[in-house]
């Protein structure tokens, strides 16, 4: 399960809840909103972490807990908890969507298309 709070400013770290990992196998990316969990078993990442909080694991690999990213641009993205550790991932949880900065003025944009 993954819990996000809807909207962050430009720039801000976005925190990301999560609970009943049971793996140490699993680890936890951030694709854009309009990505399915088939998209998010290839390509490349926005942002990305193992269950222990970051990229390197020098801490515990916890079952529940909270990971940060401070690396999102702008748009509108949705987190996913993936399997294995290579590719092809298997996608076994997402949350729902979350905007960081003016998110108005991207889905304007995006609309156009």
């Amino acid at each position: 399960h993954l819990f996000f709070s809807a909207r962050y400013e430009s720039g801000a770290t976005v925190s990301l809840s999560f609970a009943n990992i049971w793996s140490s196998r699993f680890w936890i990316t951030v694709y854009p909103a309009d990505s399915t969990p088939d998209d998010a078993q290839s390509g490349s990442l926005e942002a990305w972490a193992w269950p222990c909080g970051d990229q390197t694991c020098n801490g515990d690999t916890m079952s529940s807990g909270e990971v940060s990213f401070n690396t999102i641009e702008d748009g509108v993205w949705r987190a996913f908890i993936m399997l294995d550790m290579y590719s092809p991932y298997e996608s076994v949880a997402f949350s729902k969507t979350f905007a960081v900065g003016a998110v108005d003025q991207i889905l304007m944009s995006k609309e156009a298309y």
